[in-house]
Protein backbone atom coordinates (compact mmCIF):
# COMPACT_ATOMS: atom_id res chain seq x y z
CA UNK A 1 0.00 0.00 0.00
CA UNK A 2 1.67 3.53 -0.91
CA UNK A 3 0.10 7.09 -0.38
CA UNK A 4 1.47 10.42 -1.05
CA UNK A 5 2.94 12.11 1.90
CA UNK A 6 5.44 15.32 2.41
CA UNK A 7 7.71 12.85 3.92
CA UNK A 8 11.03 11.77 2.37
CA UNK A 9 11.20 7.92 1.63
CA UNK A 10 13.59 7.00 4.13
CA UNK A 11 10.84 7.55 6.58
CA UNK A 12 9.97 3.85 8.48
CA UNK A 13 12.75 2.51 6.75
CA UNK A 14 14.94 0.43 9.60
CA UNK A 15 17.78 -2.39 9.76
CA UNK A 16 18.76 -4.37 13.02
CA UNK A 17 22.48 -5.10 13.77
CA UNK A 18 23.25 -7.80 15.16
CA UNK A 19 26.42 -9.74 16.54
CA UNK A 20 25.90 -11.68 13.07
CA UNK A 21 25.00 -8.60 10.52
CA UNK A 22 26.99 -8.63 7.24
CA UNK A 23 28.33 -5.90 4.88
CA UNK A 24 24.75 -5.49 3.61
CA UNK A 25 23.37 -3.91 7.51
CA UNK A 26 26.67 -1.89 7.86
CA UNK A 27 25.77 -0.33 4.53
CA UNK A 28 21.65 0.29 5.15
CA UNK A 29 22.71 1.80 8.26
CA UNK A 30 25.18 4.49 6.58
CA UNK A 31 22.14 5.23 4.52
CA UNK A 32 20.22 5.92 7.26
CA UNK A 33 22.94 8.47 8.81
CA UNK A 34 23.35 10.05 5.60
CA UNK A 35 19.37 10.40 4.81
CA UNK A 36 19.48 11.74 8.74
CA UNK A 37 22.27 14.31 7.86
CA UNK A 38 20.50 15.50 4.59
CA UNK A 39 18.43 18.68 4.10
CA UNK A 40 14.97 18.63 3.13
CA UNK A 41 12.18 21.55 2.43
CA UNK A 42 8.30 20.56 3.20
CA UNK A 43 6.14 21.70 1.11
CA UNK A 44 5.02 24.73 3.25
CA UNK A 45 8.59 25.94 2.86
CA UNK A 46 9.68 24.03 6.26
CA UNK A 47 14.02 23.40 6.04
CA UNK A 48 14.46 20.14 8.16
CA UNK A 49 15.99 17.07 7.84
CA UNK A 50 14.28 13.77 5.77
CA UNK A 51 13.98 12.01 9.11
CA UNK A 52 15.29 11.50 12.51
CA UNK A 53 17.33 8.31 13.04
CA UNK A 54 16.71 6.45 16.47
CA UNK A 55 18.38 3.55 18.06
CA UNK A 56 16.38 1.03 20.03
CA UNK A 57 17.59 -1.95 21.69
CA UNK A 58 18.47 -3.73 24.95
CA UNK A 59 22.07 -3.39 26.60
CA UNK A 60 22.69 -5.22 29.64
CA UNK A 61 19.68 -6.19 29.91
CA UNK A 62 18.08 -2.70 29.89
CA UNK A 63 16.26 -1.18 27.17
CA UNK A 64 17.52 1.56 25.95
CA UNK A 65 16.97 4.12 23.34
CA UNK A 66 18.98 6.93 21.30
CA UNK A 67 18.30 9.69 18.75
CA UNK A 68 20.96 10.81 16.05
CA UNK A 69 22.29 14.47 16.73
CA UNK A 70 24.73 14.61 13.46
CA UNK A 71 28.36 14.28 13.08
CA UNK A 72 28.19 10.63 14.05
CA UNK A 73 26.86 11.15 17.67
CA UNK A 74 24.15 9.26 19.34
CA UNK A 75 22.22 10.99 22.18
CA UNK A 76 21.54 8.36 24.26
CA UNK A 77 18.17 7.92 26.97
CA UNK A 78 20.60 8.37 30.32
CA UNK A 79 20.97 12.05 30.56
CA UNK A 80 24.20 11.69 32.35
CA UNK A 81 25.91 9.61 29.72
CA UNK A 82 28.15 11.06 27.25
CA UNK A 83 26.59 10.61 23.48
CA UNK A 84 27.75 7.32 21.72
CA UNK A 85 29.03 7.38 17.85
CA UNK A 86 28.81 4.41 15.84
CA UNK A 87 31.35 2.46 16.73
CA UNK A 88 29.83 2.71 20.45
CA UNK A 89 26.64 1.29 19.19
CA UNK A 90 28.55 -1.38 16.54
CA UNK A 91 30.43 -2.55 19.81
CA UNK A 92 26.97 -3.12 21.88
CA UNK A 93 25.09 -4.57 19.01
CA UNK A 94 28.31 -7.42 18.90
CA UNK A 95 27.36 -8.88 22.00
CA UNK A 96 24.90 -11.74 21.69
CA UNK A 97 21.48 -10.93 22.62
CA UNK A 98 21.91 -7.73 22.07
CA UNK A 99 20.62 -6.05 18.77
CA UNK A 100 19.80 -2.69 17.34
CA UNK A 101 17.58 -1.39 15.17
CA UNK A 102 18.01 1.95 13.68
CA UNK A 103 14.81 3.81 12.35
CA UNK A 104 14.11 6.67 10.10
CA UNK A 105 11.14 8.49 11.98
CA UNK A 106 9.30 11.84 10.83
CA UNK A 107 11.55 14.57 11.50
CA UNK A 108 10.37 16.57 14.51
CA UNK A 109 9.88 13.04 16.67
CA UNK A 110 13.27 11.50 17.11
CA UNK A 111 13.72 12.56 20.54
CA UNK A 112 9.96 11.43 21.73
CA UNK A 113 10.33 7.85 19.96
CA UNK A 114 13.50 7.60 20.58
CA UNK A 115 14.49 8.73 24.10
CA UNK A 116 11.66 10.27 25.85
CA UNK A 117 8.41 8.76 25.13
CA UNK A 118 6.36 10.20 27.20
CA UNK A 119 7.99 13.65 27.10
CA UNK A 120 8.00 14.14 30.81
CA UNK A 121 11.42 15.80 32.58
CA UNK A 122 13.31 12.54 32.81
CA UNK A 123 14.57 10.22 29.63
CA UNK A 124 13.43 7.26 29.28
CA UNK A 125 16.53 5.58 30.45
CA UNK A 126 16.65 7.93 33.79
CA UNK A 127 12.14 7.08 34.34
CA UNK A 128 11.58 4.37 36.28
CA UNK A 129 8.11 4.61 34.85
CA UNK A 130 8.36 5.81 31.22
CA UNK A 131 5.54 6.06 29.09
CA UNK A 132 3.01 5.35 32.12
CA UNK A 133 0.14 8.01 32.63
CA UNK A 134 0.06 10.13 35.53
CA UNK A 135 -3.68 9.38 37.30
CA UNK A 136 -3.49 13.20 38.49
CA UNK A 137 -4.33 14.83 34.97
CA UNK A 138 -4.80 11.45 32.88
CA UNK A 139 -2.01 12.19 30.70
CA UNK A 140 1.54 10.84 30.08
CA UNK A 141 3.30 14.11 29.51
CA UNK A 142 3.60 15.35 32.73
CA UNK A 143 6.36 17.92 31.80
CA UNK A 144 6.33 20.56 29.11
CA UNK A 145 4.81 20.31 25.51
CA UNK A 146 8.05 20.84 23.73
CA UNK A 147 7.55 23.07 19.85
CA UNK A 148 9.17 19.73 18.37
CA UNK A 149 6.43 17.72 19.68
CA UNK A 150 3.98 19.86 19.02
CA UNK A 151 4.77 20.58 15.34
CA UNK A 152 5.34 16.50 14.29
CA UNK A 153 1.83 16.14 16.44
CA UNK A 154 0.26 19.28 13.92
CA UNK A 155 2.14 17.78 10.81
CA UNK A 156 0.82 13.93 10.87
CA UNK A 157 -2.61 15.67 11.68
CA UNK A 158 -2.56 17.50 8.74
CA UNK A 159 -1.74 14.65 6.63
CA UNK A 160 -4.03 12.50 7.56
CA UNK A 161 -6.79 15.32 7.34
CA UNK A 162 -5.34 15.89 3.40
CA UNK A 163 -5.63 11.81 2.79
CA UNK A 164 -9.09 11.63 4.27
CA UNK A 165 -9.94 15.12 1.67
CA UNK A 166 -7.65 13.67 -1.50
CA UNK A 167 -9.60 9.94 -0.82
CA UNK A 168 -13.22 11.56 -1.04
CA UNK A 169 -12.07 13.70 -3.52
CA UNK A 170 -10.81 10.27 -5.67
CA UNK A 171 -13.95 8.47 -4.31
CA UNK A 172 -16.53 11.27 -5.58
CA UNK A 173 -14.88 11.72 -9.03
CA UNK A 174 -15.07 7.68 -9.47
CA UNK A 175 -18.41 8.09 -8.47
Amino acid sequence: MAFETDMAPIVGQQITLTDTSDAAVDTRITLLIDRADANFVLPVNVNTKECDLIVKGVVGGQTRGWVYLGGDQFDPDIAAEPAWSRADLEAAASVPGQPLTFTCVPPGSGVRMGINRDRDPDLDGDDATPGVINPATNDCRVGPITPEGTTSTLLLLALLGFIRIRSRRRAQSRG
